[in-house]
């Protein structure tokens, strides 16, 4: 018998036998996991306390950088503070270069060192001068070039992620001598501001070295560019070049814009590596720059000539660029200035596209079969239609290559006309083609997103509809911005026949589309949209930014930080919208969540500071993008006293017995005395009875059908004191050196269009009184006899439905005084359209209310409008609204005066 033999077996190798022995091993949890991941979780904890307790004492870089900004200060000062840095270096400023520099070297932490290269990229292009004076310090050891100071700073492991890596080497490119840095230190301060004509300026020096450069050099010149723009002598020293340099400026811009996609119609990232860093604060600080400084410039140019010059196109677009969706997402700072700040120089242009998002989706769901595991496949891509503009509900819309010739149509209007396409749901307007004056449709202005309200309704009862025909030619209910239109009134009711309604367009109206959004259709296919407005009131709840306070008015809140209720913290609105020491804001997160409550401790014209109310509560996180809304505004000359009979029906409707959430503007009066007027019911109609001396003048009642709507008196009570608030303001308070040194007056036009002369004026001892006449057209003359330049603002009142309708108001704050010391401005005269005012059938008599008001500087009074009446039916059932920016106090001289309109009607 054979013994056996050993033999070499052939076993076919299988890879994911050899993984299968060593899973346990990958999956095993290594000794001390848990008790590394303490310490990790404690050394976060603690680091965080110890920064906090370095802010406290004024250590990090970013205390440091504040006081390096302190020392250039603002205005003349910081141009001295430059033009000294360029000859020597102040012995406290070179202290704090040297601690900010030393706290880019890897003994700090990561975080420490990612701040300090953000703060001295921002430090060196604000500040021309400053980068020698940073390698000088001893750390640097004369390092120059940008690998040469990237190794000082660089951390033994590695940069800990991109954003570090993209700051450190931005911040050593910022350091080294580039030809970047030889174009600006080698000019002086005033070269750096000056363009003359025959060569190059440092800022189109600038531009032309972004166009050439690499990525971290173009970072760099449009951080410069925004220190130089930003210089306060910058916009002054234009001279005769300044259009075309305007012009050169916004096409750069819009470049730029361009190059980091934001007229790409997609949110987050476009990119194939979206997690790669960029600069987008700097773009963001010089687009706002760019924004600042313009109206300056424009301030004393003639507005009616814009459109003309070379710059306006270019501006335009620009503008357009900073309205996108995209912009918004990645400059908005700048995006939210060119929303609110610029809409009386280029309107809104709104194009519906369809916009792709990544969304988290729950309906794909993929089995990973190896692992046996089920996993969520969490980016679902949807298409979902947007508006490239902000705040629209209801949108204006025009394809881009039109959007051009459209909006510089209306740009010469140096009026904000408040008789325009945000008209309110009682109103109603005739739609005309503005070449042929022909009548294309009527447009019902209502909820339009029910199509079964046909007819504009009142649920008080008597709102009606008015039509009118065409007058020779010259009148016309809705026409151009620029003439070839009068504005017909019906007294009575206040339903007047709007013009401007289809402001988007330039007469190239075919057809209209009175489907459930009204359409106009142009001959492209393209859509415009006419305004559809919401049924709320002009005056509705304010909500504004709610950011944490900065010392100086000019120097930007922190960006994309979150901060705590025990801070203090700063709203943009202040005297003139009627806050007082003391006025509640209730906070609200982004996603509209209460947060808490604050006071008004220190109030300026523009600006309030705020502090918590209840100290003692526990601290709560204030999110970046939260805002803040009046809750009370604790001012007593806004309340209205309303005096009830002890039979009114309805008193738990406008005075519960419990406490609301909304604070109303009225209040019960214990007398009739003491009443600023008096509701009772008969039957289902409410009458009120006004007590003011004003109102009396005009009537001694209105009475309006209930129709079983009375959870919305306290509203309309709401409204009824907004109203009487400012039919009887005037400045008792305050010396008024304006008084008697303007006047009014109303003149019945004579000729026909365009060439109609004012007859004599139809003002007497603060009234007017005429027949009613269907063909009579009527202008209006405000004159100043003061030794002052003045703002006015003309305002009508109706009693009947508690509206305020703005008849002229300054275009914005950048444009010079229209109404000169003995100079006049007319209104409906010229080319101007005309005013008509309707009797309504069968009434004898029919009153109104002008309101004029003058300032001796600029102040946003277009708040003060009420267009919509209370009582209307889309009002009602509209969120409350809360009537809150009522006072003038601290408007350095102002003046008013009321004329009282009486028209007979026809016999």
């Amino acid at each position: 018998m054979s013994s056996p033999q050993a033999s070499d077996a052939l076993i076919p190798w299988n890879p994911h036998t050899d993984k299968t022995l060593i899973k346990s091993q990958e999956n095993s949890r290594p000794q001390g996991r848990t008790l590394n991941r303490v310490y990790s979780s404690l050394g976060k904890v603690l680091e965080t306390k110890a920064n906090r307790a370095a802010y406290s004492l004024g250590l990090g870089p970013d205390n440091i950088t504040q006081k390096i900004g302190s020392h250039f200060g603002t205005g003349e000062n910081r141009l001295l503070q430059l033009r000294c840095l360029q000859e020597s270096m102040p012995p406290i400023l070179e202290k704090h270069c040297s601690k900010l520099i030393r706290y880019t070297l890897p003994k700090e932490s990561a975080k420490t060192q990612c701040q300090a290269f953000k703060s001295i990229v921002e430090l060196v292009t604000l500040f021309p001068g400053l980068r020698v004076h940073f390698l000088c310090d001893k750390c640097m050891n004369s390092a120059l070039s940008t690998d040469t100071i990237s190794a000082i700073w660089d951390r033994p492991p590695g940069p800990p992620d991109d954003t570090w890596a993209f700051w450190q080497s931005l911040a050593a490119t910022c350091l080294s001598d580039t030809t970047i840095s030889a174009i600006v230190e080698g000019s002086s301060i005033e070269q750096l501001t000056s363009y003359e004509e025959g060569g190059l300026s440092v800022t189109e020096l600038l531009f032309i070295e972004y166009n050439c450069s690499t990525s971290n050099s173009r970072a760099l010149c449009i951080r410069y560019l925004g220190g130089i723009l930003n210089l306060p002598q910058n916009w002054l020293e234009l001279g005769s070049m300044s259009s075309h340099f305007i012009k050169k400026l916004c096409c750069e811009m819009i470049q730029v814009l361009k190059d980091i996609g934001v007229d790409t119609y997609a949110l987050g990232p476009i990119t194939e590596q979206p997690d790669v860093p960029f600069d987008y604060e700097g773009v963001d600080f010089l687009a706002i720059t760019v924004l600042s400084g313009i109206p300056n410039w424009l301030a004393n140019r003639d507005q009616d000539d814009w459109a003309n010059q070379p710059w306006y196109k270019a501006f335009h677009k620009f503008i357009q660029l900073l309205r996108q969706p995209r912009s918004e997402e990645l400059l908005p700072h700048s995006s939210a200035f060119a929303a609110h700040t610029f809409e009386d120089i280029v309107l809104k242009t709104y194009q519906e596209v369809e916009l792709d998002i990544i969304v988290d989706s729950e309906d794909i769901q993929e089995i990973n079969s190896n692992a046996g595991i089920g996993t969520m496949e969490q980016e679902g891509h949807h298409k979902q239609h947007t508006s490239s503009a902000d705040e629209s509900n209801n949108s204006i819309g025009y394809d881009e290559d039109q959007s051009m010739e459209n909006e510089e149509f209306h740009a010469m209007n140096t009026r904000t006309n408040s008789m325009n396409h945000k008209q309110g749901p009682s109103f109603s307007a005739q739609g005309y083609d503005s070449d042929t004056e022909s009548k294309t449709s009527e447009i019902d202005l209502l909820d339009v997103s029910s199509q079964n309200k046909p007819d504009i309704t009142s649920i008080f009862g008597h709102t009606q509809r008015h039509d009118s025909d065409s007058d020779s030619g010259d009148l016309q209910t809705l026409s151009s911005t620029l003439g070839h239109e009068d504005h017909k009134f019906n007294i009575k009711n206040s339903t007047m026949q709007l013009p401007n309604c289809h402001e988007v367009t330039s007469g190239q109206v075919d057809s209209f589309n009175s489907s459930n959004n009204p359409v106009w259709t142009t001959p492209s296919g393209s859509n415009i949209y006419a305004t559809v407005p919401n049924e709320t009131l002009s005056t509705h709840r304010h909500s504004v930014p709610l950011t944490p306070y900065t010392a100086s008015m000019t120097q930007p809140p922190p960006k994309g930080k979150d901060s705590d209720s025990s801070q203090v913290f700063q709203v943009q609105m202040g005297t003139v919208e009627g806050v007082v020491p003391g006025t509640e804001f209730s906070a609200y997160a982004p996603n509209n969540i209460f947060l808490c409550t604050f006071i008004a401790q220190s109030v300026q014209i523009a600006q309030t500071i705020l502090v918590r109310k209840a100290v003692q509560d526990a601290i709560i996180a204030i999110p970046c993008g939260s805002y803040a809304e009046v809750s009370d505004w604790l001012n007593e000359p806004m309340i209205m006293y309303v005096y009830i009979p002890v039979d009114f029906q309805y008193t738990t409707d406008l005075f519960p017995p419990t406490r609301t959430e909304r604070t109303h503007k009225f209040t019960q009066a214990l007398s009739m005395e003491k009443a600023h007027i008096i509701v009772r019911n008969d039957e289902d109609n409410i009458i009120i009875e006004p007590q003011t001396s004003t109102m009396q003048k005009c009537q001694c009642e209105i009475r309006v059908p209930l129709n079983g709507n009375s959870a919305y008196l306290a509203d309309g009570m709401d409204s009824i004191a907004h109203f009487n608030y400012f039919l009887e303001r005037s400045n008792d308070v305050e010396v008024n050196t304006l008084k008697g040194k303007f006047a009014f007056e109303m003149h019945c036009l004579q000729g026909d269009y365009p060439q109609r002369k004012p007859g004599k004026n139809m003002v007497r001892d603060g009234k007017v009184e005429f027949i009613s006449d269907a063909h009579a057209k009527y202008g209006f003359t405000i004159r100043n006899t003061s030794p002052i330049n003045l703002f006015p603002y003309l305002f009508y009142f109706d009693p009947d439905k508690f509206t305020i309708v703005s008849l002229y108001c300054p275009a914005h704050a950048h444009m010079v005084p229209p109404l000169p010391k003995g100079e006049t401005v007319t209104i409906g005269m010229g080319s101007e359209p005309a005013f008509e005012f309707l009797s309504p059938p069968h009434e004898k008599l029919s009153s109104g209310f002008f309101k004029l008001f003058v300032t001796s500087v600029y102040i946003d009074l277009d708040w003060i409008k009420q267009q919509t009446s209370p009582f209307d039916t889309g009002v009602m059932s509209a969120r409350a609204p809360a009537l809150g920016r009522e006072t003038l106090e601290h408007i350095p001289t102002w003046s008013a005066l009321t004329v009282i309109l009486t028209m007979t009607g026809q016999l």
